[in-house]
């Protein structure tokens, strides 16, 4: 599911545990350790069209996260299993 979000080429904010880090792709992404609606408001308050952002939106836009599309996991399946 979280790979599917950076799929949708947006900037995302997600929960930080082991094994999530792999869907930021250079700043596509920021995390939140500890996740309540305080936390996710004063993220996107801290976020909301501020350079960082538009850095990010810039990022997840690009080709960079290309590899989380169906598609992309369908070709490298197919070149792997051939």
């Amino acid at each position: 599911m979280w790979e599917q979000a950076c799929a949708c080429k947006i900037p995302a904010v997600f929960k930080e545990w082991d094994g999530m880090k792999h869907v930021d792709v250079g700043g596509n992404c920021e995390f939140i350790r500890e996740i309540n609606v305080q936390n996710l408001c004063s993220k996107i308050e801290e976020l909301k069209f501020t350079d960082k952002y538009f850095m990010m939106k810039e990022i997840a836009e690009s080709k960079a996260t290309d590899v989380f599309m169906y598609s992309s996991i369908a070709r490298k399946s197919l070149e792997i299993n051939q």
